[in-house]
């Protein structure tokens, strides 16, 4: 702990992913991508606490427990992360006006799809 606190940057950038996570769950923004700030996070205290100081893991499980019931009801918005195979939207290749023809396409479909 003593190295991290003497690094000079690693405590306050934790806890202002923690707190900035924290204000987009709270306003109910980015919700999916707050939780995915928050899971290493939370995994580390989970093992913290597991390994190192198991008397204050009763915490740590209930907002474990809280941060995959709100994964699993935000599931639709990981989806896309969690295939094994993707491909890109466009290519940097693809000159620009065709880029932008395909994107005015892929929404004419998505508007039509709704």
């Amino acid at each position: 702990m003593s190295a991290l606190f003497a690094s000079g940057y690693f405590f306050p950038l934790l806890k202002g992913t923690e707190i900035v996570a924290g204000v987009l769950l709270l306003v109910n923004r980015f919700v999916p991508f707050a939780l995915t700030l928050l899971a290493p996070v939370l995994v580390n205290i989970v093992a913290f606490h597991a390994f190192l100081a198991p008397a204050g893991l009763p915490i740590p499980i209930v907002l474990a427990a809280g941060e995959l019931y709100l994964a699993w009801s935000y599931r639709d918005a990981f989806a896309p992360m969690l295939r094994a195979r993707v491909e890109p939207s466009h290519s940097l290749a693809e000159p620009i006006s065709a880029r932008t023809a395909s994107a005015a396409a892929r929404g004419a479909v998505l508007d039509a799809s709704r």
